[in-house]
């Protein structure tokens, strides 16, 4: 059984050593995409020279600059010498018993995607905390599509949850409440431009007819998007997120705030398209 680790990152010096070391025990091989042809604080060359100190291959890419690590995570994928992939960003760690998963993968043939608990170190430590992240799939059994907040969907298989003995901690980097709100606005103009993409634009793992309809549904419902779902969107995801999901209600302001302004965004579009140069 062997796992390729592939990374997306910018600007990640400081966090990509560390990202490396920790999977080194689960993994055979690091694919690692750089997001804009130069590298501005020499982000590839440490992890090529991490990974030569660890003693696993390293393929290194740079890609043009998007902005966004999910179009990139096709081409990591893509390039990835072994079917079962591992991703993950850089300011994530995988805690625990990591070197039982090999032995799981192995026992279970017929799985194809894995997810485990995922959140900031307070929230992993909720008993009843129950949210999940599928980061360890078999490429040839799954499909991607390389937008925003899309996962991995199996077709072929199955996926289960990995026990709590392993866990996905998110580096708790604590931001206040207005640089949150100012993260999220820069990121809507970003994530609203794939909405009125053609189809073909979008970069996808294992194109089939199901990613092709779900594709198409996801995009009419954005270019949809009105002023109600403007008003009562947000506050029912803040509710969502905090109550249902137990995230912490930092996490759960900025998940709001990011749906009010990307559908802000999305209804921009829909004016422009329209022929109005105001709002």
């Amino acid at each position: 059984m062997e796992i390729s680790c592939c990374l997306v990152v910018y600007k990640e010096r400081a966090n990509i050593q560390a990202a490396m070391e920790n999977v080194a025990p689960l993994v055979s091989e690091f694919v690692v995409v750089h997001d804009g042809l130069v590298d501005p604080d020499g982000t590839m060359a440490h992890a090529t020279t991490t990974a030569e100190r660890l003693g696993i291959p390293c393929k290194t890419f740079l890609a043009e600059h998007l902005g966004e690590a999910e179009p990139h995570r096709i081409l990591s994928f893509e390039k990835a010498s072994h079917d079962w992939v591992l991703w993950i960003d850089p300011d994530e760690r995988l805690l625990g018993e990591i070197e039982k998963i090999k032995p799981m993968l192995e026992s279970n043939p017929d799985l194809s995607r894995v997810r485990f608990l995922f959140g900031e170190s307070q929230e992993l430590k909720q008993p009843r905390y129950a949210t999940y992240k599928a980061i360890l799939f078999d490429r040839t059994r799954c499909s991607y599509i390389g937008i925003p907040h899309e996962k991995p969907n199996h077709f072929s298989g199955r996926s289960t949850d990995y026990p709590k003995t392993v866990v996905l901690e998110h580096l708790d980097i604590r931001r206040s409440l207005v640089q949150m709100l100012l993260r999220s606005w820069k990121w809507s103009f970003v994530h609203a431009e794939y909405f009125w993409k053609d189809d073909s634009e979008i970069p996808i793992l294992n194109r089939n007819p199901v990613t092709e309809q779900y594709l198409k549904t996801l995009f009419a419902q954005k270019r949809k998007a009105g002023w109600l779902r403007l008003v009562f969107a947000p506050p029912a995801i803040f509710l969502r997120t905090l109550i249902k999901d137990r995230r912490s209600l930092r996490v759960s302001i900025s998940r709001a705030s990011y749906v009010f302004f990307l559908r802000l965004q999305c209804i921009r579009h829909r004016f422009e398209l329209r022929g109005h140069t105001s709002w």
